[in-house]
């Protein structure tokens, strides 16, 4: 839709016209980039009870984009939208209350929004929510719940999950231990530049768990890692080899 036109359903009210009109301000596409209008294009949306909108206003008010920071508003745009069913706004819902940004720090909630987020496969809501039951933050520890959340986020294509879910399979935790399904999940974060996962990619190689003990590859995957500044990585480099 072109901006002219864009421009004049946003103005005859339509609450999806308004919304999108303050992202092409956000993005500055087709248009001088400006959070204070999109603030005002998502807060007329945000008003007619758009989720979508009420999400991207708290977040501008999380952010202190166009607007002064305000967690307290930021809350209450996202409990708007989170009601509503919007996903995103149910998981960084979530991160507020582990975290107690403009709230006191409260596990329960967290875990509460977060579920709703996982139920609806938000990958990023699974990753925070397995963390909660491998960690025992609000909930005593899950590790084979932990186990399928990470899993379920993992086949999304999240580095952070393949990574630990290749650790879990590297450990024995959660799951029965297997050397090869560890690698292949951290190859599969290694290919995706995640240092965390190169470093242990590069450990299964120097210690030869699931693969042929091969120092040349080791040392390229640490200093894959160390290139992307993980100080293990570094540290790996300096200490053996």
């Amino acid at each position: 839709m072109s901006l002219e036109t864009l421009k004049k359903y946003a103005e005859r009210g339509n609450k999806k016209a308004e919304n999108a009109l303050g992202d092409r301000y956000y993005n500055g596409d087709d248009i001088k980039q400006n959070y204070e209008e999109a603030v005002r294009w998502y807060k007329k949306s945000a008003d007619q009870g758009y989720d979508v909108a009420q999400y991207n206003l708290g977040d501008m008010y999380y952010n202190g984009y166009g607007i002064e920071q305000d967690y307290n508003q930021t809350i209450k745009w996202f409990k708007k939208a989170a009601k509503q069913g919007n996903s995103n706004a149910q998981c960084n819902l979530g991160c507020m209350y582990e975290e107690g940004q403009g709230v006191d720090i409260d596990y329960k909630d967290a875990i509460k929004w977060y579920k709703k987020a996982a139920d609806q496969n938000d990958f990023y809501a699974q990753y925070n929510l397995g963390n909660m039951y491998m960690y025992g933050k609000g909930v005593d520890n899950n590790y084979k719940e932990a186990f399928n959340l990470y899993e379920q986020c993992a086949k999304q294509g999240y580095v952070k999950a393949q990574n630990i879910l290749g650790y879990m399979y590297e450990e024995g935790i959660g799951v029965e231990q297997n050397y090869k399904e560890a690698i292949k999940l951290y190859e599969e974060a290694s290919y995706e530049d995640y240092p965390y996962a190169q470093y242990n990619l590069a450990g299964m190689y120097y210690r030869g768990k699931g693969v042929k003990q091969d120092y040349k590859k080791a040392y390229h995957w640490y200093k894959r890692a160390a290139e992307l500044g993980l100080q293990e990585g570094i540290n790996a480099l300096k200490e053996k080899f």
